[in-house]
């Protein structure tokens, strides 16, 4: 990922992230950890380009009647930046990957 991401020139760089994992001092059980800073990423790009590539042919739905949950779907992710711990960039990153490998 890291890879395509400068092959795009989107990479920003890293930073090392470094966290305490707590521990009870009796049980030695794992102590919730604090919060911590997380990366957002803006999807209406991916979105777009998901909607263009239905529209123009690149990718097919099937059954045509899905294609009315694909937009709905696309316009969703547009709509919203997503964490990327979150399970739902996922569903983004594959349709990114989906594009790329299409055009």
């Amino acid at each position: 990922m890291v890879d395509w991401l400068k092959e795009k020139g989107l990479y920003r760089g890293e930073a090392g992230n470094a966290m305490r994992l707590g521990l009870c001092s009796r049980s030695k059980d794992v102590i919730e950890p604090v919060l911590k800073p997380q990366w957002w990423v803006s999807c209406k790009g991916m979105a777009d380009d998901a909607c263009a590539a239905v529209r123009d042919g690149r990718i097919s739905i099937l059954p045509d009647e899905f294609k009315a949950t694909w937009f709905r779907s696309a316009v969703f992710y547009a709509s919203l930046p997503y964490c990327a711990s979150c399970t739902m960039i996922h569903i983004c990153l594959v349709v990114m990957l989906l594009i790329a490998i299409l055009t």
